[in-house]
């Protein structure tokens, strides 16, 4: 036996814990054990240890806390989809002998209630506007695993000057890759183009090239910095940053799928904007790099 185990042993005999309080105390702190910081040592220990009687015990424990415990050593609550778990505990729950009914009909009206809401949400997703934000994500998201990931310095120079250029004949400079990246994102910046020019009869291609060609110059910058171990001052970190988050592309689309109306209104509302793009810009920089940093 462990010392872990045993000091264990000792204080749910001098406390006379229950079988099933003992299981869901050890189920709550496995569950807390993710929630850990890097090099927790205890939490750690707890977790190894907590996992190991979870599942050493699972066949003496009864149906519903068995279900439960079952349920947790498969995946730690926090990996998982809180509306899908809210509906997982209300079916174990309505199974549970001795359940209230009338806490299940409220937990069965608020889930129904939410679901109701992510329903409408989903209608108006599909509108114009949402659907080409969600492209834009996607193409964002995507174009920056090709910088981050997949591509070489070399590489990922000919994908910025292919964009630049914007000529669709510069697909056959690009590696096999890149083409359908590069393909899907001009397709889909020309359809955005199309649409503001039939809806509102002005052309934005310009202004869409300069803001995606100024976040594929941050990229670039970020994986030279990389390739040759630079480490920049922080003013040219956020300087670079506040782009590479993608915050001024993000905005400059919002911007056309919102009440602008003239090219002279688009560069008002830029000027006057421009240090809310910025900062807000360099919070969601700062922000993402809290959670992948270490010390």
């Amino acid at each position: 036996m462990t010392l872990a185990a045993h000091h264990w042993k000792i204080f749910s005999h001098n406390y006379k814990l229950s079988e099933k309080y003992i299981f869901s105390l050890f189920r709550e702190k496995r569950e807390a054990s993710y929630r850990a910081f890097e090099d927790e040592t205890i939490l750690d220990n707890a977790r190894a240890f907590t996992t190991k009687y979870l599942k050493e015990k699972l066949d003496k424990i009864d149906g519903h806390i068995a279900s439960l415990v079952s349920h947790a050593l498969e995946f730690p609550l926090i990996w998982r989809v809180p509306r899908v778990e809210a509906k997982w505990f209300i079916e174990v729950y309505e199974k549970k002998n001795g359940t209230n009914p009338i806490l299940i009909e409220l937990a069965k009206l608020d889930f129904n209630m939410v679901q109701a809401i992510h329903l409408e949400d989903l209608k108006h997703a599909s509108s114009h506007g949402r659907r080409t934000l969600t492209k834009v994500n996607a193409l964002i998201t995507t174009i920056d695993d090709v910088y981050d990931v997949f591509g070489t310095l070399d590489e990922i120079e000919q994908f910025t000057d292919a964009t630049n250029r914007w000529d669709i004949n510069s697909i056959e400079e690009l590696p096999d890759y890149m083409k359908i990246c590069f393909l899907g994102f001009y397709n889909t910046i020309n359809e955005i183009t199309y649409n503001a020019l039939t809806n509102k009869r002005f052309i934005i291609l310009p202004y869409l090239k300069k803001a995606w060609g100024d976040l594929f110059k941050s990229f670039v910058v970020e994986a030279n910095w990389y390739q040759s171990g630079h480490i920049p001052t922080l003013e040219e970190y956020l300087e670079n940053g506040c782009i590479s988050i993608s915050g001024p592309v993000i905005l400059m689309h919002v911007h056309f799928i919102t009440s602008i109306s003239s090219t002279e209104e688009i560069m008002q509302c830029m000027e006057i904007s421009k240090d809310i793009i910025r900062y807000s810009s360099l919070i969601f920089r700062l922000t993402d790099d809290l959670g992948t940093s270490s010390v």
